[in-house]
């Protein structure tokens, strides 16, 4: 193995291991808030190091290095500390999505500048350096992501045929939490040492990237001025009934931005297209911020009708770059020569720009959840929203909506809907009680919280009931057969909750009976009731249980 490989292998085992930590997390809430953003700065400390290998000492790169890891150590732990549950990718309402992408994102925005500081001049960064830094940098995760995935098909395939053979220790191991956490990086770690390497085919790959923008450049261009030129005889209607039109309008001028960039290059090459179709690609630049514009007013629209969620306050920051983009390429479109070289002089700037969004993003500042809350919460006391938004703001965004909620509750003069809906979720907050009828059985603290029994024994009317289902008691010496009935409607409902040999409660099927509760109830309380036998055995085959039944005269 060469030498130079060592260092690559090294920080991946750095951040395996680091990882791995997050497979037992502890019960404190401020640990694991520490242990989050230790493990963010191993990730991303770790991936610049491997970026920059060999060039840390230039320019005193570490320092952006480590400023860099501490940024993205205080964004994650900033996140974490909003929620006292452990993260997950949907937590909550979208959000984790979200955060996590626009963090990718940020890395991606900021590592261009981090490899082109040893050649910046003050703050002014070579802009050809950053143009070769973005497009390779792409490349090299990719090839690092497809040989971690190569490498993953190859483990999978070698269990499969193993596990034919009836080794089966081999999948344990391969599937097991450690290898998975230590493997993974280390893979990727050599991925890109190989693009890294591979600089002529990293530089090959981009070139045919770049001539297909300048293949396909044309084509957005007449997606652009035919939609445009269809709006004006169409109107806003159709837009507005996909209901999403924010999304789409966003994803076309995206698109047209980065085949733009790509036929640019770094802003020194001629203008590769004729006369006539330059005119045309112009036109559409120069109408860019109309797209801009009508992605801004319906993402409005949206708001005004339903309110802010994490998400949408997420699209109003990619709808305000996506319009200082807009604003840069029509600008770049009025100039004559050399053709659109401004969007060298524009594009770091806006690349800071969105960086400090995103960054903002991640603090009290621009909080989504903050923004969320306070937008609902006012939404409620007018009257403007619905019963899933006070759902939400009680348990989907966080402690800042568990604070919005407690002073919803507090307040005194609230609109009648409002007050009978926080009436609701008081009783939905109670404890789950039941009452026995007749004897208790021991063991069945838990029971209580099965899920049959949770969504309705929160107020008066349901009751257990301890019924030996036995045919053999030789053989089940343990009577684990619990009758469960639901009189808080007016029609009573019973299922018998059954506890397996692993000692889990499992539920069989619920019966609704057409006959009033009370009266059901009264039966069971008299030993108004019987326990008939099976008329007929069972017939098993293989796993099928099938028993003869009498239909109802």
């Amino acid at each position: 193995m060469p030498r130079s490989v060592l260092p690559y292998l090294l920080l991946a085992l750095i951040q395996g291991l680091a990882c791995l930590q997050l497979w037992n997390l502890p019960e404190a809430h401020w640990v694991r808030v520490a242990l989050y953003a230790l493990v963010t700065a191993t990730l991303v400390g770790g991936l610049l190091c491997q970026l920059l290998w060999g060039r840390l000492r230039q320019a005193r790169t570490w320092l952006p290095v480590l400023l860099c890891t501490l940024l993205f150590a205080a964004l994650v732990g900033w996140f974490a500390w909003q929620f006292s549950g452990p993260l997950r990718i949907e937590t909550p309402y979208g959000l984790g999505f979200s955060t996590y992408l626009s963090l990718a994102l940020l890395l991606y925005i900021l590592c261009p500048f981090v490899q082109a500081w040893p050649s910046r001049r003050g703050w002014g960064f070579d802009y050809q350096a950053l143009f070769a830094h973005a497009w390779n940098n792409a490349f090299v995760l990719l090839l690092g992501g497809l040989l971690v995935g190569a490498f993953w098909l190859l483990i999978w395939l070698s269990t499969a045929l193993l596990g034919m053979l009836g080794v089966g220790f081999l999948k344990w191991l391969l599937f097991s939490q450690p290898f998975v956490c230590l493997s993974t990086p280390m893979v990727f770690a050599l991925g890109l040492r190989l693009g890294l390497e591979r600089v002529q085919v990293i530089e090959a790959l981009r070139t045919l990237l770049l001539g297909a923008c300048h293949l396909l450049l044309p084509l957005s261009t007449l997606i652009v001025l035919l939609f445009l030129g269809g709006v004006l005889f169409s109107g806003l209607e159709p837009l507005w009934q996909t209901r999403s039109a924010t999304p789409i309008l966003l994803s076309l001028l995206l698109i047209h931005l980065l085949l733009i960039n790509g036929v640019v290059q770094d802003g020194t090459r001629e203008a590769p297209y004729a006369r006539s179709l330059r005119a045309l690609i112009g036109l559409s630049l120069l109408l860019a911020p109309v797209l801009a514009l009508l992605a801004g007013y319906a993402l409005w629209l949206r708001i005004g009708q339903y309110g802010l969620t994490p998400s949408r306050v997420f699209a109003v920051v990619a709808a305000a770059v996506c319009a200082l983009h807009a604003l840069a390429l029509a600008f770049a479109a009025l100039r004559q020569s050399p053709w659109l070289a401004s969007l060298s002089i524009s594009n770091p700037p806006i690349a800071w720009a969105t960086a400090v969004l995103l960054i903002l993003l991640q603090t009290p500042v621009l909080n989504p959840l903050e923004l969320t809350a306070a937008n609902q919460y006012q939404r409620l006391l007018a009257g403007n929203a619905d019963r899933s938004a006070l759902h939400a703001l009680q348990f989907r965004y966080g402690e800042v909506g568990k604070r919005y909620y407690e002073r919803l509750r507090q307040t005194a003069d609230l609109p009648q809907p409002l007050a009978e809906w926080i009436a609701d979720k008081e009783t939905e907050l109670l404890p789950a009680t039941a009452q026995w009828l007749g004897a208790e059985l021991p063991n069945t603290d838990e029971l209580l919280q099965f899920y049959v029994t949770r969504s309705v024994c929160r107020q008066p009317g349901c009751y257990l009931m301890a019924l030996d289902m036995r045919l053999d008691t030789s053989s089940d010496t343990e009577q684990r057969q619990v009758l469960w009935l639901d009189a808080t409607g007016p029609q009573a409902r019973l299922a018998f909750i059954v506890r397996d040999a692993e000692g889990e409660w499992r539920v069989q099927t619920v019966h609704h009976l057409r006959e009033d509760s009370a009266q059901v109830l009264e039966r069971l309380r008299q030993g108004n009731y019987q326990l008939e036998a099976p008329r007929y055995r069972r017939l098993v085959l293989g796993d099928k249980s099938l028993q003869p039944t009498e239909s109802p005269r």
